[in-house]
This record gives structure tokens, C-alpha cells and sequence, in this order.
């Protein structure tokens, strides 16, 4: 991937899927002696696949999409991984720790990487997390547009207290049904 810090996790399945979703995050935590370029990869295959050490934000992901409620089993939650990249907007370590967010030039820096990923992997639906980077993603897409590209702009799955699942799920089986 040209101009990205960060490779996307591409499922080994994405190519085939109908639709094909790419899932959005922000940001990524670590200490810089932690950088790697495939760092999005490792994380998902950590804590997206990992039975043993999966994370709630990831799991939140896959059911709302799913509509699976409760804990997914390991072969469907392959399987849901698999089908669907995931990419983070910012393409730096923002910093050593959650809660710190990114600067402004990390935010402008990130665009072109952004518009190169969706070039070269053209999903169909964009689920975009986080309502700053909602704000930050439609503020770049005033600059170049995707009109085969559908965007869902949820909040991000760690707050719960905005986190609106079924309303999700909803809307994600209205979109995706466009594409069958």
C-alpha cells in the first residue's frame, strides 16, 4: 500500500464478500520502539481473532454487524474477520496511552493514505468509529468523493453510552442489502 504507515488488516475473503465493508478506527496507542508497519495486522490478529485475548471493541464490532448478540463463537468470529479489512485513520502512534488524542497534523497527514486505501481496495461500505473522526473523514471527503462508497458514521464502540447497536445493526442490513 502506497503513502500508509499502517497496512489494513484485509481479510483473507474480503476480495469475494458482497458487500465489502472496511471498518474505520482512529488511532492507534503504542511506544514508538513498538512501530511496524503491519501493527493494524497484528492487532486484529491479537484481539479481534485471538480467542484468548480478544477485546470488547472488536467484539462489539462483529455482532453489531453480525446481529450476533452475546459471545461469537471462534469460527464465526474468523470468519466475520476474514471478510472485511480494518484500518485506522491516522497512520502514527498518537501516543503511549489511550486517551490521547491525535494532533491536528497528525489528522491532515492521514487524508492521503485514507483516499489511497479506498482506491486500492475499493470497499463498498465504509463503517467509520468515532464521532471526531466522523467529523475529520466528511471534512476530507469534501476534498475528493466517493459516490460508490456508502459511509456509516457510528460512535465508537467504547461508549456505550452512545454506542446505539440495534440502530446499527439497522442500518448496516438496509445498506448491505443494496449490494445483494
Amino acid at each position: 500500500m502506497s503513502q500508509t504507515g499502517f497496512l489494513p488488516w484485509v481479510g483473507e475473503k474480503y476480495k469475494e464478500s458482497t458487500p465489502r465493508i472496511l471498518i474505520l478506527g482512529e488511532s492507534h496507542y503504542g511506544k514508538p520502539e513498538e512501530y511496524s508497519e503491519d501493527f493494524t495486522q497484528w492487532v486484529v490478529k491479537e484481539y479481534a481473532i485471538d480467542p484468548e485475548k480478544r477485546l470488547r471493541f472488536f467484539t462489539t464490532i462483529a455482532n453489531t454487524i453480525t446481529g450476533h448478540s452475546g459471545w461469537m463463537d471462534d469460527e464465526k468470529r474468523q470468519e466475520f474477520w476474514h471478510s472485511v479489512v480494518f484500518y485506522n485513520y491516522v497512520q502514527e502512534l498518537v501516543g503511549a496511552g489511550s486517551r490521547i488524542r491525535p494532533s491536528e497534523t497528525m489528522w491532515h497527514q492521514a487524508k492521503e493514505s485514507f483516499f489511497s486505501t479506498l482506491d486500492q481496495l475499493a470497499p463498498q461500505i465504509v463503517i467509520v468509529l468515532g464521532k471526531e473522526l466522523s467529523w475529520y473523514v466528511q471534512d476530507a471527503l469534501k476534498e475528493r468523493s466517493f459516490p460508490d462508497i456508502h459511509f456509516c458514521y457510528w460512535a465508537h464502540p467504547a461508549a456505550p453510552k452512545y454506542f446505539k447497536r440495534e440502530e446499527y445493526f439497522k442500518e448496516i442490513q438496509e445498506v448491505k442489502s443494496r449490494f445483494q
